[in-house]
């Protein structure tokens, strides 16, 4: 029986070393969520009834983005895993947070009246997002606790993080369409190839497979955020609904649907509730774990809020708790449970909504807890309306995204 246990123990290690690369969600080191009232949120097993919405007039979500303004973001992402096992559950847990720092390369004037053409560079804007700090920690049973700050990183670099070590003063460049849709991402392979840099070549493939984005959207939502580009082309009014289905094959195979609602409009700020479901999918090739340990998703949920800045199209505050159900099969045939919950929180640093600032420091502070973001899913008989992501195209530019980062 120990050696069964010390078998799945490791092949769970294993596993969430897979899951929590590159997971950037969706400040405080505290994994309990603060607000009671969105613990019964996502643990409820039937979505609370929304309010009653009072119609209002229809408006057009239109950014106004100046050449130069910049936006420092920070972003949290929490996650505990817990595992089943004969003796009870086993419980690993890490924390990821990083500051990065948008900044606005190029805005292109609209044309006017109508959407942006297929190919046409009017109204769209060029941003370029840069890493500039990582701390990580993470927690498995039995196991030293791994602490990383790319500020101090240890020498030599922990496996565990070798991957984060290449994000410091790393970053590539995206494009916003006239229709505020992430329609290109800029140097984004020689982005992925810092990042490899410190990587053994022995896990060149693994990485790199975990990191793949197969359009122009994912690589945004991935790496940055899914609430950048995601307010509608079209007029939208308080209490509209738009959904958003993604389909993912790394780490693991599944399809998240999300359920976007505009709950109150403002001339400063967009609020919106998101409602959302995991579902297992058909992997399209090798998911690149290991071959003696299958994972299968059984299903999940998430629920939450986010605050968007109307001048910006950017995230103001959010905050997200996803829950995941997982089954896990050895190749002995044994099989047990998983459970990951998972905390997203992103806060924009700037002294006041819309205006450009200065890159401050990692702050210590933790986020307020009055807002919420999540993926969600379309509720049926409701508007709604389906964006599919542009295909991922290799642009590469000599400009700021394609330089070294100078720290290397």
């Amino acid at each position: 029986m120990t050696w069964m246990v010390g078998r799945k123990a490791a092949a769970v290690i294993a596993l969430i070393a897979v899951c929590l690369v590159w997971v950037f969600g969706c400040s405080s080191w505290d994994l309990e969520p603060e607000d009671p009232e969105v613990d019964d949120l996502i643990t409820a097993e039937e979505p609370r009834t929304m309010p009653a919405v009072v119609s209002a007039p229809p408006q057009k979500l239109e950014v106004h983005l100046r050449p130069g303004d910049r936006f420092p973001l920070l972003k949290t992402v929490e996650q505990t895993l817990s595992q089943s096992t004969q003796e009870g559950w086993v419980v690993s847990r890490s924390q990821l947070e990083i500051l990065f720092l948008i900044t606005v390369r190029e805005v292109h004037p609209s044309s006017m009246g109508g959407s942006a053409a297929a190919g046409s560079r009017s109204g769209e804007k060029r941003l370029d997002v840069r890493y500039q700090r990582i701390r990580y920690s993470q927690q498995f049973p039995g196991q030293e606790k791994v602490e990383y700050d790319s500020d101090a990183p240890p020498s030599p670099i922990p496996p565990a993080v070798v991957g984060y070590h290449g994000l410091k003063d790393n970053g590539f460049e995206f494009c916003l369409n006239q229709d505020n849709q992430v329609s290109d991402v800029v140097a984004f392979d020689q982005f992925v190839d810092r990042c490899l840099r410190d990587v053994p070549a022995v896990r060149h493939e693994q990485m790199r497979s975990s990191m793949t984005c197969s359009t122009c959207a994912q690589a945004v939502a991935d790496f940055i955020d899914d609430s950048i580009g995601i307010l509608p082309p079209s007029v939208v009014r308080e209490g509209d609904s738009w959904t958003h289905e993604r389909q993912f094959g790394q780490p693991l195979p599944m399809l998240c649907s999300t359920r976007y609602q505009l709950r109150r409009l403002t001339s400063d700020v967009a609020e919106l509730e998101i409602l959302g479901t995991t579902l297992p999918s058909i992997p399209k090739s090798d998911s690149g774990t290991r071959p003696d340990v299958q994972v299968v998703i059984r299903g999940g949920q998430s629920i939450g809020k986010c605050r968007l800045d109307r001048r910006t199209g950017l995230p103001w505050q959010s905050k997200v708790e996803q829950a995941l159900d997982m089954t896990v099969r050895l190749a002995d045939g044994s099989e047990f449970e998983q459970h990951k919950q998972t905390i997203t929180t992103i806060k924009n640093l700037s002294e006041s909504r819309g205006s450009p600032a200065n890159t401050p420091g990692m702050p210590g502070e933790p986020l307020p807890d009055d807002v919420v973001h999540v993926s969600g899913e379309n509720a049926a008989g409701e508007k709604a309306a389906v964006f599919e992501d542009q295909p991922l195209r290799r642009r590469t530019s000599g400009k700021a995204a394609g330089e070294a980062p100078s720290r290397r």
